[in-house]
């Protein structure tokens, strides 16, 4: 066991020597101080160990005990020592003032040796456990401040964690905006604000404008990087940073505060259309985008968020069905076409089902001959109340609601079938026009269902020819140039419908294998009016310019006629020579020819 030091504090030599010889004979270490000022030299000195008991006379010259053990405690690092005061003053007061300077105990002379190695002993044993409490609380303490820090650090992650789930909750993932529920919780807020003080706030919803064809023509990588661009722009044409929302896809919302009572809505979104006219630049390919927007208001178009966006999408849903960058406001009136729009789809499912599409033919005319060439296949559908829903009613619900495909693909198979009948009849030369439209085209496997059904009906390729829309050459992508490239290897012929109405570029004609230009109907009525020739004219002539044949769409006089073959224009379809009619009316066309005068 490690020996204890004892420092012995006595300006008298007899008690010195009788009380060292009696701490040795103990087995302790003994430091000898003969004054107040000598003790606490001593302590002081850096390089001498610190004594582990302090035994002090109080009676001495210079400073006395009292002094010296209140200076002892002054100093931080030996006032942890304990201090024994050996004095002859025996009277209580005395006792207390030692133990109020911070002495442990007292002892009387004369001393009794045994007495004295007993309480020093005693207070050694206190001391030395004083200190293992200490270090004991110490160590607890350290363990409490880890347990603390430890426990901040878990809250502080934990925060944090909350925080980025909070806000992958309510953020878009893509474009970094807010999505549908933190948009519908601002509006809750913007609508508690309008209220209070009289305001009105316009709710936009966004939609791009043939997104879909951009999307899977061009790659989802392209399409987003897209979306992130258009969320830029957006952000910056709103000027508020947590105005603008992504709701998934290709659909957006902006929610602004009317400050102004007679701002003018219309001409805020028109700004919201106008960020987007520039074209975007990205993977080297620059393509222009638009948008349609729905525009609701509070207070004037619901009272609540929910309200409010309902209505929103309606007039979104109306603006779409308008064309592409148009704008529309909120009226009662749309709930009506919304509704209509829900129930058309529903009649169409059950239609496909019940059997009530059908097929009819019009009859395509080589003008120098007179000759049926041909037929352009025209979907139909009948109610079994005998009622007519025209395409241009239904085919847009088609696309909308997905049922393309399946329309699409029944659509050819019925116009197969119906050839192979005709061929089977004798009419070997005739061929099939079906439309395609670009959903239909970009849907899973459409081109293995066209060569399949070919197969099928044992048809020449050649035979058939599938129209394709204007928008299609808008966006020349390696995804629609293979689609055209395989069917056009197989055999298949390809048309551009509606010719002239739309914004491709004139040099992607070059890069597409088409075969045939139709003119829109549009150009044909405006011949001979006043410049209603020059468009035709310049169409047929740029069309042979590239080897491409020409199909009149829409001929209803013999005028538009004569003119048209004295144009060069090769085929023309249209009521001057026949309407739409069923299959087996079309073979009796065949057989008895074409008589305007009959067939209008």
């Amino acid at each position: 066991m490690e020996r204890k030091t004892v420092l012995l504090v006595d300006d008298n030599p007899s008690n010195l020597k009788l009380l060292v010889d009696c701490l040795e004979s103990h087995d302790f270490r003994v430091a000898v101080a003969t004054n107040g000022d000598e003790a606490l030299k001593r302590l002081q000195r850096a390089h001498l160990a610190k004594p582990d008991l302090i035994l002090l006379d109080i009676m001495m010259p210079g400073i006395d005990g009292y002094e010296t053990c209140r200076q002892i405690k002054l100093i931080p690092e030996i006032s942890d020592i304990p201090i024994i005061f050996l004095s002859a003053l025996s009277e209580t007061p005395d006792k207390v003032y030692g133990f109020s300077l911070g002495a442990v105990d007292y002892i009387t002379k004369p001393i009794n040796l045994a007495e004295m190695i007993a309480r020093v002993n005693t207070h050694l044993d206190l001391s030395e456990l004083r200190r293992k409490l200490d270090r004991l609380v110490q160590k607890r303490t350290q363990e409490l401040l880890d347990v603390n820090a430890s426990l901040r650090h878990q809250i502080e992650e934990r925060e944090r964690a909350e925080a980025q789930i909070r806000y992958i909750a309510t953020h878009d993932s893509l474009t970094d905006l807010p999505n549908r529920f933190l948009m519908a919780e601002r509006l809750d807020q913007l609508i508690k604000r309008a209220h209070r003080y009289n305001e009105r706030i316009a709710l936009m919803f966004l939609d791009l404008d043939q997104f879909k064809i951009v999307n899977e023509s061009l790659g989802h990588r392209f399409g987003d990087m897209l979306l992130s661009d258009v969320a830029y722009r957006l952000k910056d044409a709103a000027l508020t940073a947590d105005a603008v929302a992504r709701l998934g896809g290709d659909d957006f919302v902006i929610c602004l505060p009317l400050h102004d009572e007679n701002e003018d809505v219309i001409a805020t979104a028109k700004t919201m259309l106008e960020a987007l006219r520039e074209p975007f630049y990205i993977n080297d390919i620059n393509i222009h985008v638009s948008a349609s927007i729905g525009v609701a208001v509070y207070p004037d178009d619901g009272k609540d968020a929910d309200r409010l966006m309902r209505n929103a999408d309606a007039a979104l849903y109306c603006a779409k069905q308008a064309g592409r960058a148009e704008i529309k406001r909120y009226t009662t009136e749309l709930d009506t076409a919304a509704h209509e729009h829900l129930n058309l789809s529903s009649l169409l499912t059950d239609a496909i089902r019940e059997g009530e599409l059908c097929m009819e033919y019009q009859p395509q005319i080589e003008l120098n001959t007179g000759k049926i060439i041909g037929a352009e296949a025209l979907m139909r559908w009948r109610r079994a109340d005998g009622t007519y829903i025209s395409p241009a009613e239904f085919i847009p619900v088609a696309e909308s609601s997905g049922q393309i495909k399946v329309l699409g693909e029944w659509g050819i198979r019925q116009s197969c079938a119906e050839l192979k009948r005709w061929h089977d009849a004798g009419y070997t030369d005739l061929s099939m026009s079906v439309n395609v439209s670009v959903p239909q085209l970009h849907s899973a496997g459409f081109v293995d269902t066209v060569q399949s059904i070919i197969e099928e009906y044992q048809l020449p390729p050649a035979k058939l020819e599938l129209e394709i829309t204007e928008s299609l050459l808008m966006q020349h992508s390696k995804t629609n140039l293979n689609i055209l490239h395989t069917l056009s290897d197989f055999g298949v012929l390809l048309s551009v419908d509606d010719f002239g109405t739309g914004y491709s570029s004139l040099a992607y004609l070059q890069d597409f294998p088409v075969n045939t230009l139709k003119i829109d109907i549009s150009f044909v009525r405006n011949i001979g009016t006043d410049s209603g020739d020059a468009i035709p004219s310049a169409i047929v002539a740029m069309a042979h310019s590239l080897g491409l044949n020409v199909v009149a769409e829409g001929v209803e006089t013999g005028a538009q006629e004569a003119f048209l073959r004295s144009q060069g224009c090769e085929y023309a379809q249209g009521f001057h020579y026949s309407r739409s009619v069923p299959g087996d009316r079309f073979l009796e066309l065949c057989k008895a020819g074409i008589s305007t005068a009959d067939n209008r």
